[in-house]
């Protein structure tokens, strides 16, 4: 059954009310006195129940083993012995018979802890000894180490590592979390990926600024955005090694074109609409304006010149896919 109580195992001077109801009518059945209440009570894992002797109780004093009408009729209040809640039981059901009442019983969940203590939920067993070793400054070092050597200031801290993970506004990526690496909040942090519509950064391999063939990726990359949207596509640029390409100090240029001999283009992003960063400035951000994609076309091209150098270092196909519309009305 439920528990009807909650009490921490171990409580002392434990009031119970009991609700007693007359056999036939079902109303609260009054006058029951200590001699004509049966109580016995069963703790959870014992062989045997308990049935103490009851004496007459008096209101609001706690006294083991006793039995008193409230000023409720129907409804007694009961002080069995501490024994009853001692700890080393997960519970303990009560029982009153009475002759003309039908029988109650009481579930009472006997709990480690102290739901009703003021300030919190602490184990009852937690000592002082115990809860002063938690300040101990060898206890606070495991827990730094944990967590992991954080600078502690300015951004290079666990706050500031979350914030850098989840925005992406400028000046948020702590150097705790860049050194060595080139993670960016820019372009790596998760609204930044939520902004590109859930495409990651493209890493091209085999990247050499000649404008040969051979040196051209061995499978085109594909990037696609809708009519009319404004978009940002992210390329990460590596050499034949796998090293970042530094593309800083470069005339950059990002054209989409279609498949004629000689092809035509398209639309094109210049350096201003390209954003750098990563920790080479290998990471190119090309921002593609809504105006330049009026129309739908499965059949373009990309490429990413290093105009300076005349060499192409990233192409692949384009695709521009029509707006959606909403779906037609059901048959009547």
């Amino acid at each position: 059954m439920a528990a009807e109580r909650i009490v921490t195992a171990g409580a002392t001077e434990v009031f119970l009310s009991v609700i007693m109801r007359d056999s036939s009518t079902g109303a609260f059945k009054p006058s029951i006195t200590y001699d004509e209440a049966m109580v016995s009570y069963q703790r959870d894992g014992a062989a045997t129940n308990v049935a103490p002797s009851m004496s007459e109780g008096i209101l609001g004093i706690h006294a083991a083993n006793t039995w008193k009408e409230t000023e409720s009729a129907g409804v007694y209040q009961l002080c069995l012995a501490d024994a009853a809640f001692a700890a080393g039981a997960r519970g303990v059901v009560v029982t009153v018979t009475a002759s003309g009442a039908i029988d109650a019983k009481l579930s009472v969940a006997l709990v480690e802890v102290d739901l009703q203590v003021a300030g919190g939920k602490l184990p009852v067993t937690l000592a002082a000894a115990d809860a002063a070793e938690l300040a101990t400054a060898a206890a606070q070092t495991t827990m730094l180490n944990r967590l992991g050597a954080w600078a502690g200031t300015g951004l290079n801290t666990v706050l500031g590592a979350l914030r850098a993970l989840a925005s992406k506004a400028a000046g948020l990526t702590p150097s705790d979390l860049s050194s060595g690496t080139t993670f960016s909040n820019l372009t790596d942090s998760v609204e930044a990926l939520r902004d590109r519509g859930g495409v990651g950064a493209i890493t091209l391999g085999a990247v050499q600024l000649l404008n040969l063939a051979e040196n051209r990726l061995a499978s085109p990359r594909t990037l696609e955005m809708h009519m009319g949207e404004e978009k940002v596509f992210v390329l990460s640029f590596l050499d034949a090694a796998g090293q970042p390409i530094d593309l800083s100090e470069r005339e950059l240029r990002f054209v989409v074109h279609d498949e004629n001999d000689p092809p035509t283009v398209q639309f094109t992003v210049e350096s201003d609409g390209i954003t750098l960063s990563g920790e080479h400035n290998e990471v190119a951000s090309v921002l593609v304006p809504a105006e330049e994609v009026d129309f739908a076309s499965s059949n373009l091209d990309w490429a990413f010149w290093d105009v300076g150098n005349k060499g192409v270092l990233g192409y692949g196909r384009f695709g521009i896919r029509a707006t959606g519309k909403d779906p037609p009305e059901p048959p009547p």
